[in-house]
């Protein structure tokens, strides 16, 4: 309970401080579950489930289905609550982040929206230390029911702020995100919480996680590995799936992640394990939702052309109502 205090903390002083910045207000703070009715209810839950920490502003399937099976987790039980960890630290080089392909256009075909390009020159730049998109450009072409969330998204203090703002747009539209019971927080601030918060209970475990850190240079927006003292932006792989156990109650993830889940605690940074009890891994079910509501078939194929997945924002388009 104290750190998920801590994290409801980490998220007020963002908006005081402008961290996050853009309009919107009251109504942008919520899509995140900022507010203070969203803080409360994760503080008081019963359970929290996190899904696996992703990066994309799109949520492709079939990595998506974890996405599904948790908010169908929330609907069953009130007292469930989702937690999205979005990882900031992203390159514009790494595919997973598909920076393109968002929506489809009115007449349910494929339109490819290029809003942020893969600029090889700052491929390792991290999309925190990139501008936010543009929301000037092209906003004729973003579906009237995400517009209000462009207008967001653009005001937003970096991109990985724009893609969190435009992927919580998209769940709560497609149903997967329940209102007032979902929070979209960026990695690095349960990395920072959790620094504090083991540093403080054990000054030599912080020593300890040194070789494990990556701190991001202001200067390049680049990650810089092995620790220099500073605030580390995150751990690596195994130390950063961990300490979701410190904010959460149970992961939902792929077939890919079951494979390495049971060895996270052995591999994670030594002491950090005697701290934290691991969450409990449930692998998200065989049968995606893209397989039994697939898209039309003009779609099916114009996607397998461009070799873009099937996505949230798309199902939820072309359908014109919520997914669940």
């Amino acid at each position: 309970m104290l750190l998920r205090s801590l994290l409801a903390e980490r998220v007020e002083q963002a908006w005081k401080t402008g961290e996050v910045a853009g309009p919107g207000g009251a109504a942008a703070r919520a899509s995140l579950g900022h507010d203070t009715a969203g803080l409360h209810r994760y503080l008081n839950a019963g359970t929290v489930v996190a899904t696996t920490p992703h990066a994309s502003a799109n949520v492709f399937f079939p990595r998506a289905d974890s996405h599904v099976h948790a908010a169908r987790m929330a609907r069953a039980d009130p007292g469930v609550f989702q937690v999205r960890a979005v990882l900031t630290h992203a390159t514009l080089s790494d595919l997973r982040w598909r920076p393109y392909a968002w929506w489809l256009a009115p007449s349910g075909s494929l339109e490819k929206f290029v809003f942020q390009s893969r600029n090889k020159s700052r491929k390792h730049v991290t999309v925190h230390a990139c501008a936010p998109i543009d929301a000037r450009q092209d906003v004729d072409r973003v579906p009237v029911a995400y517009r209000e969330a462009w207008q967001w998204a653009g005001a937003a203090s970096n991109l990985a702020w724009s893609s969190m703002i435009l992927a919580a747009a998209q769940e709560r539209l497609g149903g997967v995100a329940e209102p007032g019971r979902t929070l979209f927080v960026p990695l690095q601030w349960l990395v920072e919480v959790a620094a504090a918060w083991l540093g403080a209970g054990d000054p030599g475990l912080r020593a300890g996680l040194r070789d494990r850190e990556r701190t991001l240079d202001g200067a390049t927006g680049r990650l810089v590995e092995g620790g220099t003292g500073g605030q580390p932006f995150l751990y690596d792989n195994a130390t950063n799936l961990l300490l979701l156990g410190l904010f959460t109650d149970i992961v939902v993830g792929g077939a890919k992640m079951a494979g390495y889940w049971p060895d996270l605690a052995t591999d994670a940074a030594t002491g950090v394990a005697e701290h934290v009890t691991a969450p409990r891994f449930q692998l998200k079910p065989p049968t995606s939702w893209a397989q039994t509501n697939p898209p039309a078939e003009i779609l099916a194929g114009q996607l397998s052309a461009a070799g873009i997945p099937y996505s949230l924002g798309m199902a939820q388009t072309a359908l014109g109502a919520p997914l669940l």
